[in-house]
């Protein structure tokens, strides 16, 4: 969340006062009591934007969020950044094939599944599945451009770690 204010800030010669709070909960509490003027917060602001006591200015996922669909994304404004929150469900090293895809096989029928489609929509989700190599290649792609946003906006130096 930070690194979206700071990168906006950064791209846009805003001069933000960085207020840290010790979670979204804090930030939104400060938006509401008219503490500090924008934050940037994940879904729990929904509510309050359907009550129309804040306003969202932007999404800071890759894709639009379908129950609020006339909200834009940071890249439709002019940023090139998203920030998609994704979610991990892996094994141990050396899983045997067999297992592996019928592990699979279960975790997509379950993304599928009434059920976890109502608990995504209750929770203002965007939901996307990555199986196998296509979730490979997706780690392979976000962690270079997180990267880079990350060092030019002055919030890290350099890796601790080296991806792939």
């Amino acid at each position: 969340m930070h690194h979206a204010m700071v990168l906006i800030g950064l791209k846009a010669g805003l001069k933000w006062i960085h207020v840290p709070y010790k979670g979204n909960a804090d930030a939104l509490t400060a938006v509401l009591g008219g503490h500090v003027d924008v934050c940037s917060v994940g879904p729990e602001a929904y509510p309050y934007a359907r009550a129309d006591t804040v306003r969202l200015l932007a999404i800071a996922e890759s894709r639009r969020n379908p129950n609020f669909p006339e909200v834009p994304t940071l890249k439709e404004i002019g940023y090139d950044f998203a920030n998609d929150t994704f979610f991990t469900i892996l094994g141990p090293a050396g899983l045997p094939p067999d297992v592996e895809k019928k592990l699979e096989s279960a975790f997509v029928k379950a993304a599928e599944s009434k059920e976890v489609k109502m608990v995504i929509e209750k929770l203002d989700l965007t939901p996307v599945l990555y199986v196998g190599k296509e979730y490979d290649n997706h780690l392979k792609s976000y962690w270079p451009r997180m990267e880079k946003d990350l060092k030019e906006t002055g919030l890290m130096k350099e890796s601790a770690t080296q991806p792939y």
